[in-house]
């Protein structure tokens, strides 16, 4: 057997090696999985920026210091209401209406205040902002509720002059005539005092 032969049966029987291709990198590999973190990511950032100031929207006005409106309208029994006249005192200002279901539950909020605080300190106005109502339903709706601070009605545009724009709106007037707190819907006995505390304690 030749030479020639006997190498191409060597080579013949020999396997050629293949080159393997290198791995792939990181990002290759994980591109989908890192596109799809990064979008949740900010996914839940658009979603807590949104939360975050709509609940900002949602507090309730305190610390304007902006003075209060003034007003001069009678009480449902006659007698002169001024702001003028709550100087000194602490003023929480409910505007209200007979037929506001939501009033109705305020009014309980409003009875533990006035057993909590003397007149002294702290003095309650409920105005009733609804024009159709007359004398004698105010007059009902205080005596249903054994509320013994001065009910009026909105004979001076306080619903207006005051932003109610829905009921029951609270309102708190310190005692230089400044508005400190501002809140529509509901406001609760320990809301008003968290409100009201401190401003009794600088008075001290």
């Amino acid at each position: 057997m030749s030479k020639r032969s006997r190498n191409k049966k060597n080579g013949s029987g020999r396997r050629r090696r293949s080159s393997r291709a290198p791995p792939p990198s990181f990002w290759a590999a994980n591109q989908r999985t890192v596109i799809g973190v990064a979008f949740i990511i900010v996914i839940i950032i658009a979603v807590a920026y949104v939360v975050v100031n709509q609940s900002e929207n949602d507090l309730p006005e305190t610390g304007n210091k902006d003075p209060a409106p003034d007003f001069s309208i009678s009480s449902i029994d006659g007698a002169p209401v001024e702001l003028e006249a709550y100087r000194g005192r602490v003023l929480v200002l409910d505007l209200f209406a007979t037929w506001c279901g939501p009033c109705r539950t305020q009014m309980g909020e409003l009875n533990q205040l006035r057993a909590y605080y003397g007149r002294s300190e702290v003095e309650i106005l409920s105005v009733d902002v609804d024009p159709k109502e007359t004398i004698q339903q105010i007059r009902d709706f205080r005596d249903e509720f054994n509320a013994d601070w001065t009910f009026c009605s909105d004979t001076d545009g306080l619903g207006q002059k005051y932003d109610a724009s829905s009921i029951p709106t609270m309102v708190v007037i310190d005692q230089d005539g400044n508005i400190v707190f501002r809140q529509a819907g509901v406001t609760t006995f320990s809301e008003l005092q968290t409100i009201i505390e401190p401003l009794l304690q600088g008075a001290s």
